[in-house]
């Protein structure tokens, strides 16, 4: 069946998950974030090679643009709220990149031994 843009545009293609963090005593949801804002990650890395200060706080920007309620619409995030994310534990904030990265098709295969 081929698609009109329109009802493409009308589809629900996102995805989310929850993620454990007993380290802050519960779960956090995380969903797909939109494609602009997903190029303009890629933009922050290609660009970041070059710019050291590009790369700064991009985890967590990164887990902050995915943030969700629990029926996976994302939630706005303040300046305030992802600076202060930034400063929480690189481990938490690690788990909860990989599972965003994962939602967003942002990993690559993991090699076979």
């Amino acid at each position: 069946m081929t698609l009109s843009i329109d009802a493409a545009l009308e589809a629900a293609d996102g995805r989310s998950a929850t993620i454990s963090c007993p380290e802050w005593g519960g779960d956090v949801c995380l969903s797909t974030m939109s494609s602009a804002k997903f190029d303009e990650f890629e933009a922050r890395l290609t660009f970041g090679k070059d710019s050291p200060e590009l790369l700064a706080g991009l985890r967590a920007a990164y887990v902050a643009a995915c943030w969700a309620d629990t029926n996976g619409k994302r939630q706005p995030v303040t300046a305030e709220q992802l600076s202060k994310l930034g400063e929480k534990s690189p481990a938490v904030i690690g788990r909860l990149f990989d599972a965003a990265c994962e939602l967003n098709n942002d990993i690559e295969p993991a090699e076979k031994n």
